[in-house]
């Protein structure tokens, strides 16, 4: 697609795509302390839009639930994502420096949300 989008445009469509609708920011409270964040609906109850880019625990999940077709080419993405973040060719047996915004964005990319 090859929009622009900051991080947390590209966090709340993954949310959107997981089933998280109408999220909104949530503002800090005047110490600076994160209030809520994001917050969003699903199963109509109220919820926290995960940080999918800056938690495996967030983002694993979801992608463990992609069909398993897709995930030779979550691989794919995941390979070139680290390989833009580096600079460098990266072994396809080497995701150990993926961090979760490598993940997040491959899974973006995987499924055309950007």
């Amino acid at each position: 697609m090859n929009i622009e989008l900051t991080q947390e445009q590209k966090r709340i469509r993954i949310a959107e795509a997981r089933g998280i609708t109408h999220a909104w920011d949530v503002p800090r409270n005047p110490v600076g302390a994160t209030a809520c964040g994001w917050l969003g609906w699903s199963g109509g109850k109220q919820v926290a839009v995960p940080d999918y880019f800056g938690s495996l625990d967030a983002i694993i999940p979801a992608v463990r639930e992609m069909p398993e077709a897709m995930r030779p080419v979550f691989v794919s993405r995941l390979a070139d994502v680290l390989i833009e973040s580096g600079g460098r060719e990266i072994s396809t047996f080497d995701y150990t420096a993926a961090d979760p915004e490598h993940y997040a964005e491959a899974f973006g990319r995987t499924i055309n949300l950007w």
